[in-house]
């Protein structure tokens, strides 16, 4: 794989404890989304700014997230809005450390996103650590969150070296609505690829946002659980996605059918 050939020759490797100085719990983003064949063809220029994370001997990552919703589907609808302050929830495996947490995200009208996050034992099972990190935030306390949407995907990550910025690139996307059946066809997005660009305040003095955008690569309003959602039900308001959707299906996509495993069911 061109990708893999082009992390593990040409770039510098950091460790998850280096890493772990731009942990960057609150912070500001900028997304792309880039075919993965012109992904490849950017990337050899990134190396003598950044360098990509080892860890237990792998470059790139399995996550699998699940992520919940109200019955009015009101987080999707918060992104699809535009609504300033927003919100997300989910459970995410972390699969090279085998760590799952259970995370809030937030995002503020200043345009930071703040996440917080508790360990637990498993993988879309509610429990006190759960209700506890939900405490602080009344309004998330009275709704009946439902697991609606599995994410999987493979993730290198880059650090420059003054470890205040850090690249998140994404490949293999996976979408599996969990709602219906426990054969659940899934949405696999492998032509393309995420790449998210996370720094302590707005990062207008990126060298990688400088790089796209003289490559005149603009950053998008994207968010991968809102694009899986409105790919995977199409009873859901979609009109401000539409670009984007279109954009998408430019490429071929592949659909797979994949029995939704027990760790994704949702357990009081």
């Amino acid at each position: 794989m061109k990708l893999m050939d082009c992390l593990h020759k040409d770039f510098r490797h950091h460790s998850l404890e280096q890493q772990d100085q731009a942990a960057l719990m609150d912070r500001c983003e900028l997304k792309y989304l880039l075919p993965v064949s012109q992904l490849a063809t950017l990337l050899p220029a990134w190396a003598g700014t950044y360098s990509s994370l080892s860890h237990n001997g792998y470059l790139l990552h399995d996550y699998n997230s699940l992520y919940l919703d109200a019955p009015d589907a009101r987080f999707y609808l918060q992104h699809h809005n535009g609504k300033r302050e927003r919100h997300k929830l989910r459970w995410r495996h972390y699969q090279s450390s085998d760590e799952v947490y259970f995370e809030l995200k937030k995002r503020l009208r200043s345009q930071h996103t703040v996440k917080q996050r508790v360990r637990v034992p498993q993988l879309g099972r509610w429990n006190t650590e759960c209700a506890d990190l939900l405490s602080d935030h009344p309004a998330l306390q009275l709704t009946n969150w439902q697991p609606v949407l599995q994410v999987k995907y493979q993730r290198f990550t880059l650090l420059n070296r003054a470890a205040t910025e850090r690249i998140t690139v994404d490949i293999n996307l996976s979408y599996t609505d969990v709602r219906h059946s426990s054969e659940a066809q899934a949405l696999i997005l492998k032509p393309w690829a995420v790449v998210e660009i996370k720094t302590p305040q707005k990062p207008l003095t990126s060298w990688l946002a400088r790089q796209l955008r003289e490559s005149g690569i603009r950053p998008r309003a994207l968010s991968k659980f809102a694009l899986g959602r409105a790919l995977l039900d199409r009873s859901l308001k979609q009109n401000a996605f539409k670009p984007l959707i279109h954009d998408v299906w430019r490429l071929p996509l592949t659909r797979a059918w994949e029995r939704a495993s027990q760790e994704v069911r949702y357990a009081s």
